[in-house]
């Protein structure tokens, strides 16, 4: 629809028209961000030197691991640090953002290996959510073990796993989205 059209069509139809025209334009012509779908294309790898490097760098809240898996996987064995979190713990809106993920700088999601399809869902999910710098780990556990470095069990007994975390939404309010 070009812009004339909408404007001729003002007289017929009346504000509401224009106000949907209006937007349409705009998603049309780029303006208002609307295309919010993320790919796998979007999708960042974190190789296992930048992760160990960030745990080893002293820096508080330089990386959170976050376990993509079933939680019975994650409490066989998993990164030490790392939570476990499935994509249903965020929510699917934009500026809902979890103040705990929002505090480090980088997450990266890991699951089972490259093709581990919860853990492309939930880095996807994340970077709907717009947190700042959201990776996967593409080598997953399985890459964790292959290289021989040391893998954590939670120490709870009958809960739920030492370090699952099943975050709260929060109005974004502390966290760091992006703009």
């Amino acid at each position: 629809m070009s812009p004339l059209s909408a404007i001729n069509g003002v007289a017929r139809t009346g504000l509401k028209s224009v106000l949907v025209a209006g937007g349409l334009l705009l998603c049309a012509g780029g303006l208002t961000g609307c295309e919010t779908s993320v790919s796998n294309a979007d999708i960042k790898p974190i190789s296992l030197g930048e992760i160990r490097e960030a745990m080893e760098s002293g820096k508080d809240k330089a990386i959170l691991m976050i376990d993509a898996r079933s939680s019975r996987a994650y409490g066989e064995g998993h990164i030490p640090g790392a939570i476990n979190m499935g994509i249903d713990s965020v929510v699917e809106r934009e500026a809902i953002v979890d103040k705990r993920l929002a505090a480090y700088k980088t997450l990266a999601v890991y699951g089972d290996d490259p093709g581990s399809p919860s853990a492309q869902a939930l880095t996807k999910r994340l970077l709907f959510v717009k947190y700042d710098d959201v990776r996967m780990f593409m080598d997953g556990m399985s890459g964790w073990k292959r290289a021989g470095l040391p893998v954590a069990k939670p120490a709870a007994a009958g809960g739920a796993p030492a370090g699952t975390a099943a975050p709260a939404a929060s109005d974004g309010g502390a966290g760091k989205p992006k703009q």
